[in-house]
């Protein structure tokens, strides 16, 4: 049986919508504001937002900020973790002492490597890359 890290991509629907409460965390309209770069179309009516996705807007969110934005995670985690194990350090308060650290503070690092990685990876011509198959597909 296989072991360690594991990413998850999430498919999402052609052409689908979803809503979004206006009430949103100072983090969640960052997080809006990425989606509007992704190419997501969004419509405030008021009371919601409503987030129209494109199979690029997915392609964009998914491939070139969610699954760098994840692998990030695992950076941090080996850089914070298992790294300084491997030379000595004691797994467990090392481990423990990554998860005292505050959600924000993870999240900023892994936002930032993926920022970071995108911007190389697209002045290196390798993202964003064409889609493979057929997008006509339901």
């Amino acid at each position: 049986m296989a072991s360690g890290p594991v990413l998850y991509l999430e498919a999402v629907k052609r052409d689908d919508c979803y809503t979004l409460s206006s009430s949103l965390s100072p983090e969640f309209q960052v997080e809006l504001d990425r989606l509007r770069s992704d190419g997501h179309k969004i419509v405030h009516d008021g009371r919601h937002y409503v987030v129209h996705v494109t199979p690029e807007s997915a392609r964009h969110t998914l491939l070139y900020r969610t699954m760098l934005h994840e692998i990030g995670h695992w950076v941090d985690w080996k850089e914070k973790v298992e790294i300084p194990a491997d030379h000595g350090g004691d797994w467990l308060a090392l481990s423990d002492a990554y998860f005292a650290r505050p959600d924000s503070e993870r999240e900023a690092f892994a936002h930032r490597y993926a920022d970071t990685m995108a911007k190389q990876l697209t002045a290196a011509g390798k993202i964003p890359f064409s889609a493979q198959g057929n997008d006509d597909r339901p």
